[in-house]
């Protein structure tokens, strides 16, 4: 397997392990809850599923950020690496830590947006600034009450607008 691949493997898995999550937890609702409570490892049956697939995604995209996009723009490779260690560490320290979690999830959100900042600096795509743009619009608009959701939207809108310009470079450079 090319190292290369870990990118589509991480983000695949990612995905699919909150989609499956969802699916499998009748009680989780987009108004009331954040992604982490399906990982809550004493309330939530899915939380095997969730927490692996973020331990399993976030390794795969750390390889990736390692192995691949650091030698086509360093300092994005080095950030998405390091986010996705704390994505890992979010699988790792679920809600049930608390604070902790909190704060390794904040961490894993905040170098998302630095990676999208700096994918544009380094890239000149400007893929990069509308994914930071469109998760701070999500975080925004949540904090500031616009809509009624829970915090699960604009955890998924970050996490797909990242998504985004990573497959779009993943593809551009075929």
């Amino acid at each position: 397997m090319s190292l290369r691949l870990s990118c589509l493997i991480g983000i695949a898995v990612m995905f699919s392990g909150i989609t499956l999550s969802i699916l499998l937890a009748p009680w989780f609702s987009f108004y009331d809850n954040a992604l982490s409570d399906l990982g809550h490892s004493t309330k939530s049956v899915v939380a095997p599923i969730f927490n692996f697939n973020l331990i399993c995604g976030g390794t795969m995209l750390l390889v990736y950020g390692l192995s691949t996009l650091r030698h086509k723009y360093l300092f994005t490779g080095y950030i998405v690496s390091l986010a996705s260690f704390f994505l890992i560490l979010v699988g790792a320290f679920d809600e049930v830590y608390g604070l902790l979690h909190f704060a390794v999830s904040a961490v894993f959100f905040i170098l998302m947006g630095l990676a999208s900042i700096t994918y544009s600096i380094e890239s000149g795509v400007k893929l990069g600034y509308i994914a930071f743009v469109a998760g701070i619009l999500g975080w925004l608009l949540f904090w500031l009450k616009v809509y009624r959701m829970g915090i699960a939207v604009p955890e998924l809108v970050s996490a797909v607008a990242v998504s985004t310009w990573i497959l779009y470079d993943f593809v551009k450079t075929r």
